[in-house]
């Protein structure tokens, strides 16, 4: 039974509401597999996401090898249409036509990617930096006052888990910019774009 609503509409976009109260420390979304997820094969001790996402984009506008168009390529239909839904962008006409793979693909997956730490596959001593993305997690709004946590298993699956209570009918929130809430609003704001 789920325990949570379809993506609506809130002041702070599409997002997704609890419908029956929940404690903390109760889990709303368990054992979430990625959508899509891609090694990204950069050693975790040298990861810096600006300038991987940054050569993404490059080699896409170039027409080089992106690991994050081939991740794309591979997707079943099925996939890649709910990949498109994130940040309300299927019913955009920028998006009619465009093939898999596109400069705004590579921004979407930006938008919504989270990242996580996990041995190499072929070697277990090399810890590589992953990212991926959830469907429904993708929906969770920022608040600075978050009401929920977002965790990653090693397998890189996603658990969401109450961080305080929740009424029924409340939107269930995460704080995208985890300690930058020590900053003033200005640079918070800055960092959200």
């Amino acid at each position: 039974m789920e325990q949570f609503t379809h993506p609506t509409p809130s002041d702070k976009g599409r997002g997704i509401r609890v419908l029956a109260n929940v404690n903390p420390g109760e889990a709303m979304m368990k054992s979430v597999a990625p959508l899509i997820a891609v090694n990204t094969n950069v050693d975790a001790n040298v990861w810096d996401s600006t300038a991987f996402y940054d050569g993404e984009n490059n080699n896409v506008a170039s027409n080089l090898p992106s690991v994050i168009v081939s991740a794309l390529l591979a997707m079943p239909q099925g996939d890649f249409d709910r990949f498109r839904e994130l940040n309300g962008r299927s019913d955009s006409p920028n998006d009619n036509g465009l093939a898999r793979g596109s400069v705004k693909d590579i921004h979407r997956f930006e938008r919504n990617a989270w990242d996580y730490i996990a041995p190499h596959p072929n070697d277990n001593n090399r810890m590589v930096q992953h990212v991926v993305i959830y469907y429904w997690p993708s929906f969770v709004n920022h608040s600075c006052k978050a009401n929920a946590i977002g965790q990653i298993s090693d397998n890189g699956n996603m658990f969401v888990t109450a961080i305080r209570h929740i009424e029924a009918g409340t939107e269930i929130e995460f704080d995208y910019i985890g300690d930058h809430w020590l900053h003033t609003f200005k640079q918070r704001n800055t960092h959200l774009r």
